[in-house]
């Protein structure tokens, strides 16, 4: 009989680990969380000064695209003529809001800002420059133009 409790109990033990590990099928994302992922998957990509994933989250025939070498470049002056480079640096945007249509979406948002946390002190330093406003479905995935 004590045998029998103890594999119940270790039973229903499993089920609850399983429940709190993601174990259960999660909620697909909405595509106003997807659009706020890409735009800060860029804004972090600016942040860490990898231009070639910065480029890959834009549309190559859009204003930002073609602006991203003075976002570039604007991001490297803060990072690294600010003394930051041998900080930990992280980006931060908030979407505002977004309104879709088909494979379109305009959105607004508050300047981007970026932390870092240094050895001897944290800073936050706030990106004016960048002005992203659309976004565009192609296939699966959103970029941004």
């Amino acid at each position: 009989m004590k045998n029998y409790l103890n594999t119940i109990f270790l039973l229903v033990f499993i089920a609850i680990l399983c429940f709190f590990t993601g174990c259960t099928s999660s909620l697909p994302q909405t595509e106003e969380e997807n659009i706020k992922l890409k735009i800060q998957e860029f804004v972090d990509y600016l942040v860490k000064l990898d231009y070639s994933n910065a480029q890959a989250c834009l549309i190559t025939d859009g204003p930002t695209y073609s602006q991203l070498d003075a976002l570039y470049n604007k991001a490297k002056l803060i990072i690294v003529s600010g003394g930051f480079s041998n900080c930990f640096a992280k980006g931060e945007i908030f979407v505002k809001n977004i309104t879709i249509s088909g494979n379109e979406a305009q959105f607004s948002h508050q300047p981007a800002k970026i932390y870092f946390n240094c050895i001897t002190s944290t800073n936050r330093v706030t990106f004016e420059d960048l002005n992203l406003t659309t976004a565009k479905k192609i296939g699966d995935d959103w970029f941004l133009w």
